[in-house]
């Protein structure tokens, strides 16, 4: 199976320590090791070096270099310009398809926390088996404990079979990034699921369902110019929405997963909390106060007393404060921005 680490996005609710020049994916937020270095070392736990990818856009080459200097340069596939990940999708299976068309592969975000590699990598060995089997899409989806909304939601039926102790559904259907309250409803319903993004298929089938759902998209991957004129929209709303049901099978994640897409979801599943709830990194001194996301990335002291269930992240040139229920509301300060013209992002 190959493997192709997506490592071209620039998310917006980990600002103003995750930049466009300097996205969540190259930040050592739970431990030592970037959220990339941790995609790529779980991998490693199971494929070999030879079947590792990485697709990314040219400004994050030289990153990505430095940080996992063992994958080789005629393993990248480089977008022409950032046009979200259905393109992005394209390009990289339009990569692997000149050597490896029909061979199984699975596009892996590059910025997600997940507590047993070893698992994971079994359930992409069964998707792999499923994809030989069956030649349909495989996707994994996690039980959700949050009714967030910057998610997308898949609607499984009956559980068909169990390999190797990881269950197998059937799909019927998808919704991304639903309002609150439909998500409410998705996550008391139980038979939704949050949809990880580890969408695993063929090269050859990954640009059949383009042409087939996003003809723009598919006819953008014919050269640079024709890439750069294509519309941005994800791979969700481009193909998954409008799949038949009898062409994905879902594996419900036997590992705890976070997509760390917020500060909120950063505390959550920070291994190195205080006795009072505490996340802090750098020159922090919390008094009296519990259940905090705390970041000063300079030399400046950040201090607080009797504060709870704040976010408080200090950088050289921007300050953010909120409590941790509107952590999703961080990207809004990031539109703000961009209108503004774009500085501090």
């Amino acid at each position: 199976m190959k493997c192709i680490i997506l490592c071209g996005g620039v998310g917006k609710r980990l600002w103003p320590l995750g930049r466009r020049s300097r996205p969540k994916q190259f930040h050592t937020l739970l431990n030592e090791k970037t959220l990339l270095q941790e995609t790529y070392a779980r991998l490693r736990k199971h494929f070999s070096m030879d079947d590792i990818f990485i697709s990314t856009s040219r400004d994050f080459v030289e990153e990505i270099k430095r940080e996992i200097p063992a994958v080789p340069a005629d393993h990248y596939s480089i977008e022409p310009a950032r046009r979200d990940t259905a393109a992005a999708m394209g390009y990289a299976a339009r990569f692997l398809f000149r050597f490896a068309p029909q061979e199984p592969c699975v596009f892996v975000p590059s910025d997600h926390c997940i507590d047993d590699a070893v698992r994971f990598c079994k359930t992409l060995t069964v998707g792999e088996k499923l994809i030989r089997e069956y030649g349909v899409m495989v996707d994994i989806g996690v039980p959700p404990t949050a009714p967030l909304t910057s998610l997308g939601y898949t609607r499984i039926g009956k559980r068909l079979k169990t390999i190797d102790g990881i269950a197998v559904y059937q799909f019927e259907g998808h919704t991304e990034k639903p309002n609150k309250s439909v998500a409410a409803r998705y996550m008391n319903a139980k038979n939704y699921l949050w949809h990880a993004n580890y969408y695993m298929w063929t090269p050859e089938k990954f640009l059949n369902a383009l042409k087939r759902y996003v003809p723009a998209v598919y006819n953008g991957l014919s050269s640079i110019s024709a890439y750069k004129r294509i519309k941005p929209i994800s791979f969700d709303y481009a193909v998954t929405e409008k799949m038949d049901s009898d062409d994905v099978l879902i594996l419900k994640a036997p590992f705890a997963w976070s997509d760390v897409g917020s500060w909120s979801e950063v505390w959550s599943v920070h291994p190195a909390k205080t006795k009072q709830g505490n996340v802090v990194h750098g020159n922090v001194y919390a008094l009296n106060s519990r259940d905090n996301m705390i970041l000063s990335s300079g030399k400046r002291l950040v201090a607080v007393t009797n504060v709870h269930n704040m976010i408080i992240v200090d950088t050289n040139d921007a300050l953010l404060v909120c409590p941790q229920s509107y952590a999703q509301e961080v990207k809004k300060i990031v539109d703000y921005l961009e209108k503004r013209g774009g500085q501090f992002i």
